[in-house]
């Protein structure tokens, strides 16, 4: 019995390596590390940034990709994006451990837009991009700098051949943008919103600021709501485009 049960065992597992092949090797034969696997030591790309195909150029400078994800490292300093002296629109390569928080925007592309407090206009553009940009409590300042990349950095504008190819920043448009805590309105139970996760006051206002403050940095020319108002939002949608966005990457 104990002779047949070997002979069983040994077939099932000739039978396991023709199947599915030698095992895989852990890369350290090959000169390989953690980092070429994605293993504890990688660096997530920047998915949807001008590199994503991994073509360097792609922003116009050949950046590397901008670190992203839940954990991120920076060599610019703690907590920061951008590389100290770097060209508006440069990226990252890396980013210091810390947990990025989540803010969120809705993107879309317009051929006009503005916004009303009462009667007061308090923000107007042409051709551009309307973000309306949501924040989590507990959010951090990279979030909202990473939103800010995503969204200077989005290829949703065409180019000569009508293929969306192109960024804000290539094309000269303009942004507005717009705070909106109700992109965390919770539905998954009961029909009535929760907004327990949106940031409250000062800390929503204050990343809300550095979405639209690190745009301008880039070089954008940036219109704003009020935060906090009652506003009215008129847009004339261009495609339609429309792209969501998440600091968190939970979309």
């Amino acid at each position: 019995m104990r002779r047949s049960l070997a002979r069983l065992q040994r077939k099932c597992e000739g039978a396991s390596v023709a199947e599915h092949g030698e095992p895989q090797s852990n890369g350290a034969e090959d000169g390989q590390t953690d980092q070429d696997h994605g293993g504890p030591g990688a660096v997530a790309p920047f998915d949807g940034a001008p590199n994503d195909q991994g073509k360097a150029g792609r922003d116009g400078g050949g950046h590397e990709p901008l670190a992203v994800g839940r954990h991120a490292r920076t060599t610019s300093g703690p907590g920061s994006i951008a590389q100290p002296g770097a060209a508006p629109g440069a990226l990252t390569q890396r980013a210091d451990w810390a947990i990025l928080g989540a803010v969120r925007a809705v993107v879309q592309r317009v051929l006009r837009a503005e916004v009303r407090v009462g009667e007061e206009v308090t923000g107007r553009i042409g051709p551009g991009l309307v973000a309306l940009v949501g924040v989590k409590q507990g959010d951090t300042a990279p979030a909202a700098r990473y939103i800010a990349e995503k969204i200077a950095h989005l290829r949703i504008f065409d180019d000569a051949s009508g293929r969306m190819e192109l960024s804000a920043l290539e094309t000269g448009a303009a942004a507005l943008v717009v705070s909106q805590f109700t992109l965390f309105g919770d539905v998954r139970r009961g029909r009535r919103p929760s907004y327990i996760e949106a940031a409250r006051g000062e800390e929503a206002e204050r990343l809300y600021e550095e979405v639209y403050e690190h745009l301008r940095g880039l070089g954008l020319t940036v219109a704003t709501g009020r935060f906090g108002a009652e506003m009215e939002v008129e847009l004339v949608g261009d495609g339609p485009v429309t792209i969501l966005l998440d600091s968190d990457r939970t979309f």
